[in-house]
Order: C-alpha cells, then structure tokens, then sequence
C-alpha cells in the first residue's frame, strides 16, 4: 500500500521541480536508465501561488487514487511553478521506455 502522507509531504518539499514516484518516494530519479523516459497524463492539479501544501497533494492523490494512471507501478508526480501566471501545478506520470514512447507518438 502506497503511503500517500510520505508521497505528499516529500512532494510539497521537493517543490518546484521535484519528481516522487508513488511507490518509492525518495527513490532519485537520477538512478533511472537513460532510456527512461516520462509520459505524462492528463490528470493534474493546479493551485494559485510558490507553495504546494502536502494537504493539497495528498487531498488529490486520494481523490484519483483509482484511476489507472495512478494505478500503475511506475508511477510518478512532478511539481512545478509558473512564476508569469504564479500557478503551482502537479503533474502525474508514468516512467516508460523510450522506445515505448516513441511507439505511442507514431501511432504504431
């Protein structure tokens, strides 16, 4: 079971710029092969300001929690900021292979 207080609170550190996978928070994403590559989903949450609270994180990681992107055991969120519009945004994703990706682009 995932622990999504851990998730959540490593986030809202790591923010803005962080990646935590939900399986292995602090695992660093630095460790990955080259060939890995992120495939981001259509699930995310944006919220008016620098600061992303571990509340916020953790209030939208339960209320997706069972959707398929988050499902997945590869799965990762990645904060970030925009200071022109001062929204701080989190994105789900999954971690893939390149060649993968590559496969989903081209349509094959």
């Amino acid at each position: 079971m995932r622990d999504w207080k851990e998730v959540s609170k490593v986030s809202s550190e790591a923010h803005p710029g962080g990646v935590v996978f939900l399986d292995s928070p602090h695992f660093p994403v630095s460790s990955l092969p080259g060939e890995a590559a992120p495939f981001y989903h259509d699930l995310t949450l944006e919220v008016g300001g620098d600061d992303l609270s571990p509340k916020e994180i953790r209030r939208f990681l339960w209320e997706h929690r069972n959707s398929r992107a988050i499902c997945r055991d590869r799965c990762f969120i990645e904060t970030l900021y925009d200071e022109d519009s001062d929204v701080s945004t989190v994105k789900i994703g999954t971690m893939t292979g390149v060649h993968v990706l590559e496969r989903m682009t081209d349509g094959s």
